[in-house]
């Protein structure tokens, strides 16, 4: 699985309406709550959204595990949430 997507300005325009809070508000925010419910993983998954809410550019999320996901193992991401982000080797990446 890979999604892929580029800023063409629409984050410029998100932030001028006033809609949300400020971009990078809510990139910090985001990196606090992952880290908190990811604490092995959270910081290497938010650090790229965030960087890319603040400063656009490319974002990439992929998710290749080395082994077939079982369902089953969905359970898990209640209690041991970085257990699954591992299993399914989901890594995320900001190019400007």
């Amino acid at each position: 699985l890979e999604i892929s997507m580029r800023d063409q300005g629409l984050l410029d325009f998100i932030d001028s309406t006033g809609a949300l809070p400020p971009l990078a508000s809510l990139g910090s925010q985001l990196q606090l709550i992952g880290n908190s419910f990811l604490p092995e993983t959270g910081d290497d998954l938010t650090t790229p959204i965030a960087e890319f809410l603040s400063d656009g550019g490319a974002l990439q999320i992929t998710a290749n595990p080395d082994s077939p996901f079982k369902v089953e193992d969905l359970a898990a991401a209640i209690f041991m949430a970085d257990f699954v982000v591992q299993q399914l080797n989901l890594e995320t990446s900001r190019q400007p």
